[in-house]
This record gives structure tokens, sequence and C-alpha cells, in this order.
């Protein structure tokens, strides 16, 4: 298998440390706490799928979706809270940062707890390659805006974001097992097989790639998000040396049966590219 240039993957560490700390941010804003009064019902959460505007320091400009799971934690505190309008909660999910320049993409899982409308915790990436982040949040508008700082990094990274909320019915299923064929420049023709998690906006997937000639065989994991019909992946290889791949991809069919798309390697030495076909 080709082998990551060095001086690139430098380079993307860098960065994927910065959009780690992106996410973070956003991680921690609160759906707002209602006014005072008897009431005991704890205000809406901020359980789901949101999107929008990150700003790394390092990264500079992109796009962060966050799938957040809220989980109400009720004591003796918290039920003298409800009657001011407060509550307690965890949360824990998924995060991809899409930034300009493929050094810079990433993505992970995240937790945390909510503490008088202010969510905060930790983003930590779904490869070695990036750094964990602390995270900060409200619901300002109907919207998550927060911020983040890096930690146990040789670079300290900070950044923010502002998020829209995408009603699930706006979101297409892809969950499952795909397989189906892929032709790459290095391997020639081989076939793939795909098995897709989804949380929401966002996605991971385990792969398997096998060629005729078992030197090009490969395994790793995709991170990505879904836009409409549109998919866009990263792939990372359970070979660290091995190159990473930007995909994109589209969905077909009215209960997404089939996805196509195409694939190049960046950090790498070599130019490697190719497309796929696949079908649950």
């Amino acid at each position: 298998m080709y082998q990551t240039d060095p001086s690139h993957f430098k380079s993307s560490k860098l960065l994927n440390s910065y959009v780690v700390i992106v996410a973070i941010g956003a991680l921690f804003t609160l759906n707002g706490c209602s006014g005072g009064g008897s009431s005991t019902t704890a205000p809406e959460g901020i359980a789901g799928s949101w999107s929008g505007f990150a700003f790394s320091s390092s990264a500079g400009e992109g796009i962060l979706t966050l799938d957040i799971i809220e989980f109400n934690t009720r004591d003796t505190f918290d039920q003298i809270a409800l009657s001011n309008g407060m509550y307690s909660s965890s949360i824990s999910g998924t995060w991809i940062a899409d930034f300009d320049g493929d050094f810079s993409d990433q993505g992970g899982t995240f937790f945390g707890s909510n503490s008088d409308g202010t969510y905060s915790g930790v983003l930590n990436p779904i490869t070695g390659f990036g750094c964990p982040t602390d995270f900060s949040w409200m619901i300002i508008d109907g919207n998550l805006s927060g911020d983040f700082t890096s930690f146990d990094c040789s670079v300290e990274q900070e950044g923010d974001f502002f998020l829209a909320n995408i009603p699930e019915t706006q979101i297409r299923d892809i969950g499952g097992v795909y397989s189906g064929t892929i032709i790459t420049s290095f391997g020639g023709q081989g076939t793939v097989t795909l098995d897709i998690t989804q949380t929401g906006l966002n996605f991971s997937a385990g792969m398997t790639a096998n060629f005729l000639d078992s030197e090009f065989d490969l395994s790793g994991t995709f991170v990505g998000t879904i836009d409409g019909d549109t998919l866009q992946m990263k792939f990372f290889s359970n070979v660290l040396t091995d190159c990473p791949y930007s995909v994109t991809g589209t969905v077909s069919g009215g209960t997404s049966e089939s996805i196509t798309g195409s694939f190049f390697a960046f950090a790498c030495s070599e130019n490697i590219f190719g497309e796929f076909n696949i079908s649950r």
C-alpha cells in the first residue's frame, strides 16, 4: 500500500487537532432555560441533529455537524431547580467537521453535561491524529452557539460555531450493509463492503475492499455527513501509514438502495483515485 508523505502527515495532524477543538465548542449549547414559575416540566432539550458555520484558528471556516443524544438526570436538587425552569442532563453523540482542505477534516464522538443551561464536555477524534477538546455551548434564539479549546496538544487551538437544528424528516436514512464493486488506479477492480451506522446527519462505516492482488486490499473506517442525496466522507485505513481518502457519493432509489461515488487520496506520495458502486 502506498504510504503517506511525512511532511503532509505532520500538517494534517496539526490541522486535525484544531478541528477537534472546533467540534467541541459546538457541543456546548443548551436549548435555553425557561422562565420562573411553578411548572415541573423541564424545557425542551437539544437532542437531534445540528449543522452550520464553524471557525477554527488553524483550519479557517468550515461546516460542523452534531448529532446529540440527551438524558435528563433528576435528583432532589433537580426537583427544586425545575420550579425555576432549570434541569440537569448528560449529553453524548457524534461530530463531523468539514473545512476548506482535506487535512483539516475530522470526526469523532463527544460527551458532556448541562448545568443551568450551559453544556460543557470533551470531544474526542475518531482517529489518533487529533487532540481532545473542551467545549461549551448554549441555545440562543433557537440556534446552538458555542466555542472550544483543545488540550494535551503541542499547539493549542481555539474556535467557535453557530448551528441550526435540522428536522429528522429532512434526513435520509442510509444505515445498513452495502456491497458492490470498486475500481482504483492502483489495484484495478475489486469488491467492497460497507456497514454504515447513522446517527442523524452523521454516519460512520467499517469498510473492507478486496482485489485480485491481495497486496492492495483495504480495510478501515469512513466518517461522513449526508446532505439531501449527497454524501461527503473521509476514509482512514486501519494501517496508520496508508493514505487517507476524500470521498463523494450520491444516494439513489426511493429507499436509499444504492450509492455511487468517487474518491482520491490526499497527504499521499502517489496520485491515487477511483470510483465505486454499491447497493443495500
